[in-house]
Formats: structure tokens, sequence, C-alpha cells
């Protein structure tokens, strides 16, 4: 008896054992986001007041491509008192962008800015989203503001290169525009050039049409009546 006591006093286990968060933390920085999921599910059950237990799930459910059950935890953990909301938002709009959901995606990383203009992640991703919808003056904007909070990114001249070319874009759309305005007003010239000189024609027959009938009404004024002989 004595000796299993003993055993157990010099076992080498800590004196208190990691929580389900702590392990399942652990192996997410590992790089196990299953086994991490699992854990985490059970340590959600146990504190369902803790935010970051639904940031490192939804992250994980992220990784394994699992991005309805990402969203839908990340939903809830926007409820938890006291949770990082621009956080969560930015999340979210990470997976609306896995699941190629543009719209989505750029409504949640508004939200997140709405909440926190000073996180640069969701300017910077926005601004990739608003490329591929073709919106690039915004993109500029969201570029200019995300390299003003952060300017020492690593990937600086790549988004300096990017908006001088998304300038160009917008330079090239707004010449295309000015130059099919001056089109559109030419034809529309051409057009009523056209009109107006059919409506010349017409005005000069009708004039023409008077003028004969005037002519013959003056001939008939002018006859006299028969002088029958008797």
């Amino acid at each position: 008896m004595y000796s299993l006591i003993l055993l157990v006093s010099l076992s080498p286990m800590p004196l208190f054992a990691k929580s389900l968060l702590e392990q399942g933390q652990d192996l997410f920085l590992q790089n196990k986001p299953r086994e991490a999921a699992a854990l985490l599910e059970n340590a959600l059950q146990d504190d369902p007041g803790n935010d970051r237990i639904y940031l490192y799930l939804g992250i994980c459910y992220e990784q394994l491509g699992q991005h309805d059950l990402a969203i839908n935890v990340l939903t809830r953990g926007l409820n938890v008192p006291g949770a990082d909301r621009s956080l969560f938002y930015y999340d979210i709009g990470n997976n609306y962008l896995a699941m190629k959901q543009n719209d989505k995606a750029a409504e949640m990383y508004s939200e997140a800015i709405d909440l926190n203009r000073s996180f640069p992640a969701p300017f910077l991703n926005r601004a990739n989203v608003r490329v591929q919808t073709k919106q690039y003056e915004a993109a500029i904007s969201d570029y200019v503001t995300y390299l003003g909070l952060k300017p020492d990114d690593p990937q600086q001249s790549s988004i300096e290169k990017m908006i001088s070319l998304l300038k160009g874009e917008v330079d090239a759309e707004q010449q295309r525009v000015a130059e099919a305005k001056k089109k559109q007003a030419e034809e529309e010239a051409r057009r009523k050039a056209v009109l107006d000189s059919v409506l010349n024609s017409l005005n000069t027959a009708s004039s023409d049409t008077k003028n004969l009938s005037g002519g013959n009404a003056q001939l008939e004024n002018k006859s006299e009546p028969l002088d029958i002989a008797p």
C-alpha cells in the first residue's frame, strides 16, 4: 500500500493537469486541427462562456474545410459577453471567402471594420474581395488604409504594386467611359440632324401643298358665267 502511494507521489505527472482548452490549443499549434477540435468541443460544453474556445474551434473547422460549422460556432461566439466581436466577424468573413461567397465575406469584413477601425486585417481582405468584384476605387482605399495601419507589412511592395495597377485600371475605365459618352453624344447629334432634315423636308412639302391649293382657289374665283345666247 505504501509502495503504491510512493509510486504515485513520484510519478512525473504535473501537479495540475492541463485543461481541455489548453490541450486543444497545444494540438492546434501542432497543426492537428481534427484532434484539437474534438477536445475543444468538449471544452466548450464545460465552459460555454469562454470566447477563446469559440475562436480556436472555429479556426479548426476552417482548416478542416468545414466552413458551415466554423461560421456556426463563430456566430455563437459573437454573443459571448466580452468577446472581441471584430475578430469574430473577421474570421466569419474568411470562411465565407473560402466558400467563394464574396458579398457575404465583404459584409463580414465591413462589420469588423465598423467595430474596430484600427484592426488592419479586414481592410486587406476586403480590398482583395473588392478587386475580385471589380470595385477598384474602393479596393485602393482599403489597401491604402491597410498600409497606413501596418506600414511594416512584408507584402508592402506587392500591395503598392497592386494599388498602382488598380489606378491604371481606374484611369483606363474613366477614359473608356468618357469616350463612350462622347461617341453616344455624337451619335445622338447625328440622329437629331437626320430627324431635323426629314422634318424640314416634311414642312417644305406641306408648304408647297398649301400654295397649290391657294392657286386653285384664285382660278375658281376669276371664272365668269357663260353668256348663252337666246
